[in-house]
């Protein structure tokens, strides 16, 4: 549904907008492992039960969730001691991968479940390329829809994919091929599609379909250089990708054509803290489900891919973040798959988490940005490179033109901040609903001025030519102040500190940035575009 606002107050009241920790997920249990715990998993037996699969330090452990308030231990297999342990169900067999020891592949037989369940190991002589050596180890795996497994990250040559048949003997895998180009830390594939995380190396598509010949369709790179996992939409146009590095994203990606992937938008949470590391992301009709260590387990609303916004969380993780040492703490894993609809998660310190989730659309506001003179009722002239805030939320968005789409959780009334450099910072209060898009033109109003020193009065600094091919002047006293250059997707391409009021940027590429410059121990942010 589409609708316009017609009328919008200036806010000078609190919000009743409540952005908890906990919403739209409903804790049903938690059962602590005695041990640190890695990825978690679902599935159901011929029956149709439902379990959760939980990797701990020791072993991978199996509960029925008959009563998903009172989930039972039904098997435990022991395996390598590692704190990387990953696991997926295909054709009545859990496959569990370990990347340490000598355990190689774990295979759960779980078609006699609850009443029987038993494993074995998998560990033969492979060969990949010129190498030949026993499979002992791998990070994580993906099993397809036609029942072939890609294990990631193994010990074999160049640690990429390697690709088993399970159809034969589901116990004995066959290895078929592997894609070897670059260490693939994690997989996913539909419809003959590979999608291979290979952090730094960014992600590569491949065609599989020729089993025996994987050919490569292209290349992307998410916006941290460290792309961790990737889920593709039940489309299979959009691809979503998280980068486990401090302060990193879930990104979207038009993979519609390989050849030239078109990136979308990004999601942080917690913004405010620069220590938060997201990891796993896994798609659900129109919702992302993430993993997201200190923050717990965050739902995202991705039905426009090009506006991702946060619509549930729940903060597994007890304490504060640490302010230094590892932040690998909290929430590793999330699964959303099963037909109750129950989320399973697994947190490192405390262990497994049965949730019900309440799937709620987002709100939308959306509109132009425009500049003309105090007073004026005229159409204005678009204004690129505002910011647009809502508060006490983490929505927060520089734009590279004039154009705006932000989205919220919809509740009674929320904040909605426009910035621009040298205008005053404006507030509006609105009410939003669920599935719905609101429109509002907002306009930044200029004082009619007459040189330099009456923009001053306004803002701390003023930059010019603000579309520039060489170097920036910047007006205002910023002898030695730090300075950063940020690009629009949220990147640090230049920093230092000012030694003059002119700024050398013939090195960067064409296109928006912000210049931030340190001001009475706060950045002024102004806009400017490099042709």
């Amino acid at each position: 549904m589409i609708k316009t606002i017609t009328s919008l107050l200036i806010c000078f009241a609190v919000s009743i907008q409540m952005f908890g920790q906990n919403f739209n997920l409903e804790l049903q249990s938690n059962i602590l492992q005695g041990e640190d715990c890695s990825d978690v998993w679902g599935f159901v037996d011929s029956s149709g039960i439902e379990y959760a699969v939980i990797g701990t330090r020791s072993s991978a452990k199996i509960y029925s969730l008959e009563d998903p308030k009172n989930p039972i231990l039904r098997y435990t297999a022991p395996g390598a001691r590692s704190i990387w342990r990953d696991m997926k169900f295909y054709d009545n067999h859990i496959y569990v991968t370990q990347d340490q020891d000598t355990f190689g592949l774990t295979i759960i037989d779980v078609s006699q479940a609850p009443d029987s369940i038993s494993h074995t190991q998998w560990k033969p002589q492979l060969t990949i390329g010129n190498n030949n050596a026993r499979f002992l180890r791998a990070h994580n795996l993906y099993i397809d829809e036609k029942g072939f497994a890609y294990i990631s990250g193994h010990n074999l040559s160049r640690r990429g994919v390697m690709i088993l048949d399970l159809n034969v003997n589901p116990k004995e895998p066959i290895l078929v091929s592997a894609v070897d180009v670059f260490y693939s830390h994690d997989s996913y594939v539909k419809d003959d599609i590979l999608y291979s995380s290979e952090l730094s190396n960014g992600f590569g598509i491949y065609d599989v379909s020729n089993k025996f010949v994987p050919i490569e369709l292209g290349r992307g790179r998410s916006g941290n250089n460290f792309t961790h996992n990737a889920w593709l939409s039940d489309s299979t146009k959009i691809l979503f990708t998280t980068d486990e590095v401090a302060s990193g994203y879930v990104e979207s990606y038009d993979v519609s054509d390989p050849s030239n992937i078109r990136y979308l938008d990004r999601y942080k949470t917690n913004a405010g803290n620069s220590r938060v590391i997201p990891h796993n992301a896994h798609v659900l009709g129109d919702f992302v489900v993430t993993s997201w260590y200190t923050d717990g387990v965050i739902i995202k609303d991705v039905s426009d891919p090009a506006n991702i916004v946060k619509v549930g969380s729940y903060d597994t993780y007890i304490g504060n973040i640490p302010t230094s040492g590892s932040l690998f703490l909290g929430c590793w894993g999330a699964y959303p798959f099963l037909p109750s609809g129950l989320i399973l998660a697994s947190d490192i310190n405390t262990g497994l988490y049965v949730f019900k989730p309440t799937y709620v659309k987002a709100a939308y506001l959306t509109g132009n940005i425009y500049e003309r003179e105090k007073g004026s009722t005229g159409a204005g002239t678009p204004l690129s490179g505002a910011r647009v805030q809502i508060l006490n939320s983490d929505v927060d968005k520089f734009l590279n033109d004039n154009q705006y789409k932000i989205g919220i959780t919809p509740d009674s009334t929320i904040k909605v901040v426009f910035k621009y450099p040298g205008y005053p910072t404006d507030t509006i209060e609105v009410n939003l609903a669920s599935g719905t898009i609101d429109t509002f033109d907002y306009y930044f109003e200029r004082e009619i001025m007459t040189d330099v020193n009456d923009l001053n009065a306004i803002s701390a600094f003023y930059i010019y030519p603000t579309s520039t091919s060489n170097q920036l002047t910047i007006v205002g006293d910023v002898y030695n102040q730090p300075y950063e250059i940020i690009s629009v997707t949220g990147t640090l391409v230049q920093n230092g500190q000012m030694n003059s009021n002119n700024l050398e940027v013939r090195s960067l590429n064409a296109g928006y940035y912000f210049l931030k410059i340190m001001h009475n121990s706060e950045f002024v942010v102004m806009p400017f575009y490099k042709e």
